[in-house]
């Protein structure tokens, strides 16, 4: 599976990044593959994942790959405009556009469903006050969306939000 996903991340010649994308189908599932490129999520993801690989390759007493070293140094970082994460580097609107708040808030799962290694928690912080404020909270947010944007925000320390968010009534949260 490492194998896979570092060769799915291809190296700009110019940045010397490795990004992810485009074709690619992510998450926000609104987005269109052919032109999606280095989603929040699936980088940190993906950084998250070849890192775990070489941890196991060590505990079996094999030596890193190189390879994966090089994907997980290079690899692009989690995209930001106006100092708060997005969903996507290739369409960076996040918070300029209401359609492209129409599904899931990906850009706080990097800490929400990730160890989060690889954010800024100031960033993120200000990412989660703009989702609790501007997201579209009636008809494009759901289910598993309410743990996720919880566990951002214990993360990030605030307990507080978290339970609001669990108990927060709306169409997609029944409990």
């Amino acid at each position: 599976t490492a194998d896979c996903m570092a060769s799915m991340a291809w190296l700009d010649p110019v940045t010397k990044q490795y990004n992810l994308g485009p074709p690619l189908w992510i998450a926000q599932e609104i987005y269109d593959p052919a032109t999606s490129r280095n989603p929040s999520f699936e980088l940190s993801y993906w950084r998250w994942a070849l890192q775990a690989a070489q941890t196991w390759r060590e505990r079996l007493g094999m030596p890193r790959n190189p390879k994966w070293d090089e994907v997980i140094r290079q690899l692009a970082p989690v995209p930001q405009k106006d100092r708060r994460y997005v969903a996507l580097e290739s369409h960076p609107d996040t918070f300029d556009n209401i359609a492209s708040r129409h599904d899931h808030p990906t850009m706080l799962a990097p800490l929400g469903l990730l160890p989060g290694h690889d954010v800024d928690r100031t960033t993120m912080n200000r990412t989660l006050n703009s989702v609790l404020r501007d997201w579209d909270w009636e008809t494009k947010i759901w289910g598993w969306d309410y743990p996720m944007i919880a566990m951002t925000a214990t993360r990030l320390g605030r307990p507080e939000t978290a339970i609001d968010i669990l108990l927060r009534d709306g169409p997609n949260n029944h409990y």
